[in-house]
């Protein structure tokens, strides 16, 4: 490996959502592991939350900085000047950094590693679901889908500003020509790409960075499953909460979360006289989430869309929990039956219901092997040296393939 990729500083750029979630967490992993492995880290990051402050100038200011922000080009100029940067690590730049970022960073030399987490540059809404359905009419380009069918924030207005956004770069050949190499989780994910228009070359698969923790936490449990996160339809909670109904073991639910169905489903466990057997919990980050996953039987991620690979799978495996989850998208490559989780299909309450009883009949020592084993499997694929291995490679391939002409 190229020695003075260890003596640069890395840019790393996102433009953070108003609501903290997993792609944040991500965010703060690839911070955190480029400065255990003593690399300088230069941060440049926006939030959305500063768009509550702005009044109607500025807001119809952002409409058109979205597209191409002068701010952006000149902010980062300064940091390349400042930091002589060769190398940027980019997540997320809409609104407000604005894909003008890649035009200044390629201008000036500077490798561009793409971090997708998300369908962005394919699908307005970056979801490909809409309308209670996954949504793939976008990916070839049409972005008038996105606008008739409300796709972002359910408003012809904002998906009409979106989809003009990523249709002018895309025409523009931004995103496939100015960034260098798209790192996704998984291969799912980079098919999509590849189906957009990304070309197949320039896309490498490698897992989310996370942190495996030392030494192996307990393999016992508290005779709970978890389900964490948002609240609402695409993430299959509905379809959970009628297996609860199904399940013949005296395992109970914790679902931790808030979201658009918050109430309702606070209003189905009461009528469905289910309140002994699942419980609605606000939600939690960090060390107390930890301990709740540590003494779980196992986390459940019935997701009914494309949902990459989730942050919450990495987080279980890696505290020695298996998971259940749907067999859909990319989810399917990183659990394997029996090893680290069991896979139902999406949307089937009775097959996800037989995957919770399975988990709740099974012998102490059964469970131990496969809590062991769930750790092992995390520790073989998630942790952050390994991560860090595989992108470093990448970014040497593309200094060397730049150095031969």
């Amino acid at each position: 490996m190229n020695s003075d990729l260890y003596n640069q500083p890395f840019l790393l750029i996102h433009n953070f959502y108003k609501q903290s979630g997993g792609e944040q967490i991500v965010f703060e992993n690839q911070v955190r592991g480029f400065q255990q492995f003593n690399h300088k880290v230069v941060i440049y990051s926006r939030n959305n939350s500063e768009i509550d402050e702005y009044d109607l100038s500025k807001k119809i200011s952002l409409f058109f900085s979205a597209y191409s922000s002068k701010k952006t080009i000149k902010e980062i100029y300064s940091i390349i000047d400042k930091y002589h940067i060769k190398v940027a690590i980019i997540q997320n730049v809409f609104p407000l950094i604005s894909p003008s970022v890649y035009k200044a960073l390629k201008s000036r030399g500077v490798i561009i590693v793409q971090a997708v987490y998300n369908y962005r540059f394919i699908c307005p809404s970056a979801e490909l679901y809409t309308q209670g359905k996954i949504c793939e009419r976008c990916v070839n380009g049409n972005y008038l889908n996105a606008i008739i069918h409300q796709c972002y924030q359910e408003s012809h207005l904002i998906s009409a500003w979106y989809a003009t956004i990523i249709g002018v770069n895309r025409f523009l050949k931004r995103f496939s020509k100015d960034i260098d190499i798209f790192m996704v989780p998984d291969n799912f994910l980079g098919k999509k790409l590849i189906k957009g228009g990304i070309p197949p070359k320039k896309i490498f698969k490698n897992p989310n960075p996370f942190f495996i923790p030392e030494p192996k936490p307990n393999t016992f449990h508290s005779n709970y499953v978890l389900f964490v996160g948002r609240l609402i339809k695409q993430k299959g909670i509905l379809t959970l909460i009628e297996a609860m109904k199904k399940t013949k073991t005296n395992l109970k639910l914790r679902i931790i979360g808030n979201g658009d169905l918050y109430n309702e489903i606070n209003q189905l466990i009461h009528t469905e006289r289910l309140i002994n057997k699942i419980s609605l919990e606000r939600p939690l980050w960090g060390p107390e989430l930890d301990s709740i996953i540590v003494n779980s039987a196992a986390v459940i991620i019935p997701s009914e869309w494309y949902d990459n690979l989730p942050q919450i799978l990495c987080q279980s495996n890696g505290l020695g929990k298996p998971v259940i989850a749907s067999r859909i998208n990319g989810i399917p490559e990183y659990v394997i039956e029996g090893n680290n989780g069991y896979l139902f299909t999406p949307g089937d309450s009775d097959e996800l219901a037989i995957c919770i009883d399975r988990l709740g009949f099974m012998l102490e020592k059964e469970y131990i092997d496969l809590s062991n084993n769930s750790w092992k499997y995390a520790k073989s694929v998630f942790d952050y040296p390994i991560h860090y291995k595989n992108l470093m490679n990448q970014i040497d391939n593309i200094l060397r393939q730049k150095n031969d002409y």
